[in-house]
């Protein structure tokens, strides 16, 4: 899986970030392995909060009300912290 600029050998412009192997790990592989296994605990965490935000404002708007401000600016909180993390773990 290859996401995000870099400088890598294999694809250049992108960064790998999880790969599929039978047998041996390569060091790329590790590093990828690594780079995921260290985000993992921030991005379930800003996946819940991006969820959360997401289903109040689409509740409210299922229903037909009025979707408050500060509503809408918890989804967008909750979009910035789960872009974040994705970009933390693309340079790390």
């Amino acid at each position: 899986i290859w996401a995000g600029p870099d400088d890598g050998a294999d694809r250049p412009g992108h960064l790998q970030i999880a790969k599929v192997t039978y047998g041996g790990k390569s060091t790329v592989e590790n590093c990828a392995n690594a780079r995921l296994i260290a985000a993992a605990p921030e991005m379930l965490e800003a996946l819940r909060r991006l969820a959360d935000a997401s289903a109040v404002v689409g509740d409210l708007d299922h229903a037909g009300a009025q979707v408050p401000a500060d509503a809408w600016a918890e989804l967008w909180a909750a979009n910035c912290a789960a872009r974040g993390v994705i970009a933390k773990a693309e340079r790390s």
